[in-house]
């Protein structure tokens, strides 16, 4: 059983938690292991313009001709920086919360947690690929104990070989 102390909260076991999503239509989550997942972007059929999360209208044309679009597992760390203090329950620190780009468009930069190395190693320029992990832990109430595993996005270094 893997408990984990949440302060005052006290001991909850993550065995026993209910995964559910941060939100809704931003992640296509794999249909196989192998199967990378891939963050839910829209595209305007008019421009041509990317945006993530997605929108009802395009950001440059105002057009209302969106489409869903599947972005890039991969992409390139542009800038970053390291959480050292925090306050929501199961959200260990320090952690890095890196801007990436993607190679969909060059305009395009979108914000997410690093995960997989230590946050003094992430470096500018890093080839990152988009994992779905546990973004925080929500209670379902506070009587019953029970706590929900909140998954989302994060982004972890590109394994060389």
């Amino acid at each position: 059983m893997t408990e984990k102390n949440y302060g005052l909260y006290g001991k909850m076991s993550l065995d026993e938690a209910e995964d559910i999503p941060l939100r809704k239509g931003i992640i296509r989550f794999p249909s196989t292991p192998e199967e990378p997942p891939n963050l839910i972007a829209s595209r305007c059929k008019l421009c041509g313009d990317i945006s993530f999360p997605p929108k009802i209208l395009c950001g440059k044309c105002e057009s209302d001709d969106m489409e869903e679009y599947f972005l890039n597992n991969r992409a390139t760390v542009y800038t970053y920086t390291v959480i050292y203090q925090g306050g929501l329950p199961g959200v260990d620190v320090p952690y890095a919360l890196v801007i990436v780009k993607f190679a969909d468009d060059d305009e395009l930069l979108v914000a997410g947690q690093m995960t997989g190395i230590d946050p003094e190693d992430v470096k500018i320029g890093m080839e990152v690929e988009t994992v779905i992990d546990s973004v925080r832990l929500g209670l379902m109430g506070l009587l019953s104990g029970r706590i929900r595993n909140v998954l989302g996005y994060k982004f972890r270094p590109v394994k060389k070989g």
